[in-house]
């Protein structure tokens, strides 16, 4: 049986309301807001990455009809900086309704889904100082 909750916020949010650092990121919101796409010149090439190997272990299920609308717009925010893929590595979407009622849309591997992401991008970063520095 799984629950479900009524959302107040019918919004995308990238701070975590609930995290240490959401006063400090919300003083500075041209870092976590997303960037505009320019659009696309008109043309017919449609760029596909075919991949073959296992498919995703996920099974479908219907999103309801005001989620269906969140994540519509955010795809269409996202169509010129992802590409389309049908590799079976390709993150699904998942939407989750968190304990203070808001809806968050979280693309994460899942070896990412125990790992808080900013430790993981200042790892990143990290190691990717200490590969590429020239001594």
């Amino acid at each position: 049986m799984t629950k479900s909750f009524k959302c107040k916020n019918k919004s995308i949010s990238s701070i975590n309301e609930t995290s240490k650092f959401h006063d400090l990121l919300a003083k500075f919101l041209e870092i976590t807001k997303s960037t505009p796409v320019p659009p696309v010149s008109n043309h017919t090439v449609m760029h596909h990455i075919v991949t073959k190997g296992p498919t995703i272990a996920q099974r479908l299920r219907c999103l309801s009809l005001e989620k269906f609308h969140i994540a519509k717009l955010e795809f269409d925010n996202m169509q010129g900086i992802c590409r389309i893929s049908s590799s079976c590595w390709a993150s699904p979407l998942h939407i989750i309704g968190d304990r203070v009622k808001t809806t968050e849309n979280i693309f994460r591997e899942k070896f990412l889904t125990n790992i808080p992401v900013v430790i993981f991008r200042i790892f990143l970063i990290d190691w990717l100082v200490v590969k590429y520095s020239v001594n």
